[in-house]
This record gives structure tokens, C-alpha cells and sequence, in this order.
């Protein structure tokens, strides 16, 4: 019983993401048309792949640079710098804002049910946030035992993933605005755990 609880939980949580795709109908047709004018955006590949325009400015320095200037539109605002040390255990209840109905068109769960989703998935990883633009988080990072803790996710709020990762010799990744407000994180450098069942923020003091 247990178990399916917490498969039922997990697919609640993929349902809610997909939740616009399964509700999407076709309204067929309304009212006059046109002729599309423009050409197809197919054959235009097509036809610039013909001319082999498409291998212009395609060099590994090329691809280095916008690697190095990738900015993901998602994420989060630069947190400060954490002034003292503490732990906090953020509220992790999510709201259904649907009623969620099952194969047989019957309401499973309605919409303003309350759960805590740490209760049923259990993270198998600890996530470090910090801000690689600190020169005073970067030299603590250094000396950390975070550095090389495999079970260690590194999400940078600023800075270059790509140089990041080759100077650290380790996947670096941004920090999403839904990590930040899901987690109510409010400085950094903080490590995300769950310990005993329940999801723990611990924000580290560095430097004076």
C-alpha cells in the first residue's frame, strides 16, 4: 500500500506538469482563411543545407563562446551571502489547483488537497548553492569537502557553467527561480538535504 502511495504521489506531481497537453482539443475551423504566404520553414533549412551556408561561423571557438555567454532565461535573482550559519526546514505542501479525476471520471483527489511531496520521493542527492562571482564562496568551495562529494549537485547563481565546470572538473548547473522559491532559499552558500524524511536548508557562513 505504501509503495503505490508513493507512485501514486510521483505521478500525481507529472500529471500536474503535463496537465495543459492532456486538456488540449482540436476546435477545428472558424471563420475565413488565407493562404500562408511565407515559405516553409522546412524547405528554407533545406535549401540553405543545399548551399552550405548552414557550416558558416560553425567553429569550436565559435561554439566555446556562446557556450561561455549562455544565460538560461530561468535563472533566479543573485541571493546574498549568507551572514550567519543556520538551518531551516522550508514548507514543502503543494496545493492541487485542479480537481484530479481517475480513469473511471471520478474525483481521486479535489482541487485544494494539501500534500508534502518530500513524505512520498526521497532526494538521493544533496544540492549546494553558492555564487561563483564571490571570490570569498569560491575559496571556501575550495577547501570544502563539497568539492569532491560525488553526492554533491553544484547550482552557481551567476557565473559561466561551462568554465565553472572544466576549473572544477565537475557538472555545474544554474540556479532555476523554481529551486530558489520551492526551497525558500534566502542566502547562499546553502546545502539542500533531506534528513529524516524532511527537506533541510543549512545556510553556511564564510569569510568575517
Amino acid at each position: 500500500m505504501e509503495r503505490n502511495r508513493r507512485l501514486f504521489f510521483s505521478l500525481v506531481l507529472a500529471c500536474l506538469l503535463y496537465r495543459n497537453l492532456a486538456l488540449a482539443k482540436d476546435l477545428g475551423i472558424a471563420g475565413r482563411t488565407w493562404k500562408i504566404v511565407e515559405p516553409d520553414l522546412i524547405e528554407v533549412i533545406h535549401q540553405e543545407i543545399e548551399k552550405g551556408k548552414w557550416k558558416e561561423g560553425m567553429t569550436k571557438e565559435n561554439f566555446r563562446k556562446l557556450a561561455l555567454e549562455l544565460q538560461p532565461g530561468d535563472r533566479a535573482k543573485p541571493l546574498p551571502r549568507a551572514l550567519k550559519a543556520r538551518s531551516f526546514e522550508p514548507d514543502m505542501t503543494y496545493r492541487l489547483d485542479m480537481d484530479l479525476i481517475g480513469p473511471d471520471g471520478r474525483i481521486l483527489y479535489p482541487k485544494g488537497f494539501e500534500f508534502d511531496p518530500s513524505a512520498f520521493v526521497t532526494l538521493t542527492r544533496r544540492y549546494l548553492v553558492l555564487d561563483p562571482e564571490d571570490l570569498v564562496q569560491l575559496a571556501w568551495f575550495a577547501q570544502s569537502e563539497f568539492k569532491r562529494a560525488e553526492d554533491v549537485t553544484l547550482l552557481a547563481q551567476g557565473g559561466s557553467y561551462l568554465k565553472l565546470s572544466e576549473d572544477w572538473k565537475r557538472p555545474v548547473y544554474y540556479l532555476p527561480r523554481s529551486v530558489r522559491a520551492r526551497f525558500r532559499l534566502q542566502a547562499v552558500p546553502c546545502l539542500i538535504e533531506q534528513v529524516d524524511g524532511k527537506i533541510r536548508v543549512t545556510e553556511i557562513k564564510v569569510g568575517p
